[in-house]
């Protein structure tokens, strides 16, 4: 039906909408239908009824779709809501839990994606970035596409301001070895040279709790370690994070003394 809608073949419809979306129609109004959900929630509608409301055939099955997408259940992504941390609580109790490290870097290059532009809606960034991270994502193989195989395991999320742009952008993408062959819909980055504190868990693998593993970072690095070490920071280079083997690493800048 939309492919005769737009006078296309199904062949070059399903082709052209693949490689301008990243996925197939089917998985892009899947994704549409949980991300609207996804609002709703957060204004008190009920489970329930967006299962239904959405095409559901159940109440499990919009729960299933819901943790591919966020990476939680709908009802906790509905109570993250309200959640109100104490943050210098919440440092005190799991800074114990980060390993930080110093060390030099070389320039790196990546590519990346918008995947939230700052545009005053509220977004689940630790959720989407686990998303996108997921191997059954078509994003993580779109990015995978552009890597290659020596950095497809290999990536780097951050706030980034692009000079065209007004807004300042959330992207995400991998380090490559250089800017041939970019697509047209994705940004270049290139992180200066510098020394930086490195941060990690004590576990082996992020995996399993990475959208946890992120929040908990962002708390404790940006509202606990910067704050107390702000003398040390430099603002002078980028601030990432890097996501390297199932690995979840918050890179800060400092200054050189």
């Amino acid at each position: 039906m939309m492919a005769e809608h737009f006078n296309y073949s199904r062949d070059y419809f399903r082709k052209a909408f693949q490689d301008d979306f990243g996925m197939g129609l089917s998985a892009y109004i899947s994704q549409r239908k949980i991300q609207k959900a996804a609002r709703e929630l957060r204004q008190g509608v009920k489970v329930a009824s967006l299962a239904k409301k959405y095409g559901f055939k159940s109440r499990n099955g919009f729960d299933k779709a819901f943790r591919k997408a966020f990476c939680t259940s709908p009802s906790k992504y509905a109570k993250a809501n309200t959640e109100v941390v104490d943050l210098n609580q919440f440092y005190s109790e799991y800074k114990d839990k980060m390993k930080v490290s110093f060390m030099d870097i070389d320039d790196i290059k990546m590519v990346g994606w918008t995947i939230i532009p700052n545009r005053g809606r509220e977004v689940d960034i630790p959720a989407q970035v686990a998303f996108w991270l997921d191997e059954d994502s078509p994003y993580f193989k779109k990015m995978n596409s552009v890597a290659g195989s020596a950095n497809g395991n290999d990536k780097i999320a951050m706030w980034y301001h692009d000079p065209e742009c007004i807004n300042i952008q959330y992207v995400l993408g991998p380090v490559v070895n250089n800017f041939t062959n970019v697509p047209d819909d994705a940004v270049k980055i290139e992180i200066a040279a510098g020394r930086f504190a490195v941060f990690e868990t004590d576990r082996e693998s992020d995996v399993d709790n990475l959208a946890d593993t992120i929040r908990m970072f962002s708390r404790c690095v940006f509202y606990g370690w910067i704050k107390e070490h702000r003398d040390m920071v430099s603002l002078q280079n980028f601030t990432f994070e890097r996501y390297i083997n199932k690995k979840v690493y918050i890179y800060v800048p400092i200054s050189v003394k």
